[in-house]
């Protein structure tokens, strides 16, 4: 059993609901062992959607298959959880965060041309990064 396999994806989340919450209402049809909401990387707020991961296969199985869950009128959608492969964009924000990391970069080697062409480049990539922020914090 992996935890892929046990694990449940809910949409239809409110803004407040927390991992709390989930392990609230999902406790009902089995033990959870895990719960997480997911939230914006910029701005911490709740992207509405989460994973709650039980103790077997089958319960989860079990709840997949509702499609729907209700709770106090409402309905929160329940599916298989799947992995999307990364975006371009999250290759984007590992680099700017690496880059913050190392407080020198390596240069020794390059001569003035190679050494422009670099700073242009991350420059570049922190501007980039600075409008996806500008972007995200607008929703």
């Amino acid at each position: 059993m992996t935890n892929k396999e046990s694990t449940v994806f809910v949409g239809g989340l409110n803004p407040q609901d927390d991992e709390g919450f989930l392990n609230e209402v999902f406790s009902q049809y089995g033990t959870v062992t895990s719960s997480r909401v997911i939230k914006d990387q910029v701005n911490k707020l709740s992207k509405k959607f989460g994973f709650v991961t039980f103790e077997t296969v089958e319960v989860a199985q079990k709840v997949q298959a509702m499609e729907h869950i209700p709770y106090k009128g409402r309905n929160m959608n329940v599916g298989e959880a799947v992995r999307k492969p990364p975006s371009e964009i999250s290759y984007m924000l590992l680099a700017v965060y690496l880059l913050q990391k190392i407080p020198e970069v390596q240069t020794s080697g390059l001569n003035r041309t190679q050494q422009r062409k670099l700073d242009n480049y991350y420059q570049e990539l922190h501007k980039t990064y600075q409008e996806y922020v500008k972007q995200r914090l607008k929703k």
